[in-house]
């Protein structure tokens, strides 16, 4: 229970109060960007046979899947809606492969995520 009260107060300690209703929409903003960090984090691998860039992907994923489960607890714990698609950043994966493309193509580093469309 520590835990999940330290997690939630580094997620809304840059927000400052936060009311009810609001903490459930931080918390699926939160887990909105979880699912499209995991996307990018897979589109990243295009053209990549690096094992060692492998490893790091594999543990960056792992970080994710880990802040994902500590958001559905607060979720849970506040009383918030659960999200319809859980653990599976699938719906985000051709936002992120078109992200990761364009950089491959020509040097794009930025991304606008909020474009991407999640396919449930």
């Amino acid at each position: 229970m520590v835990r999940m009260a330290l997690f939630s107060a580094l997620i809304f300690a840059n927000i400052g109060p936060v009311l009810a209703g609001d903490r459930c929409a931080t918390l699926a903003d939160e887990w909105d960007s979880a699912l499209k960090n995991r996307a990018q984090i897979f589109a990243s691998s295009i053209g990549d046979n690096s094992a060692a860039r492998a490893t790091v992907r594999a543990l960056e994923n792992l970080a994710e899947l880990s802040a994902q489960g500590l958001i559905l607890d607060i979720m849970k714990n506040e009383g918030c809606p659960m999200p319809v698609q859980v653990h599976a950043p699938a719906g985000y994966v051709l936002g992120a492969m078109d992200c990761e493309t364009a950089r491959l193509k020509h040097g794009k580093a930025e991304c606008d995520r909020t474009e991407w469309k999640a396919d449930h």
